[in-house]
């Protein structure tokens, strides 16, 4: 069985530098779940998109940078997240980074060959 399909109750962008944004799951309930806010650092379209996380009060936010390079008649995306230590690393991917990230990339395809 693949990761559990979430949607969004909120999504609010500002997409400028020092824009800010806000994403929060859908809970299995309904209602509200977990939570990112950040800040966009860095616009340069359309190659890059550098932005900020606000996950761990006590620790430096992680850094997210986007690259978006031409391969073809496609777009490859190369994504990092930079974290201050391995510790916030981790609790990144405790907190099942991975999935998440992998089920928003699916519903972006899924999204862009519907409008395609």
């Amino acid at each position: 069985m693949g990761p559990e399909r979430r949607s969004l109750a909120i999504c609010a962008i500002d997409l400028r530098p020092n824009g800010a944004f806000r994403w929060v799951h859908r809970a299995p309930d309904g209602g509200e779940g977990h939570s990112f806010t950040g800040i966009y650092r860095e616009i340069a379209p359309p190659e890059r998109l550098v932005f900020t996380v606000r996950m761990f009060p006590s620790s430096p936010e992680p850094v997210g940078t986007l690259i978006f390079t031409e391969d073809g008649k496609k777009t490859k995306l190369t994504m990092t997240i930079e974290c201050a230590t391995n510790k916030d690393r981790d609790a990144l991917l405790q907190m099942r980074i991975d999935a998440g990230t992998a089920q928003t990339l699916e519903n972006l395809a899924k999204f862009l060959s519907m409008i395609a």
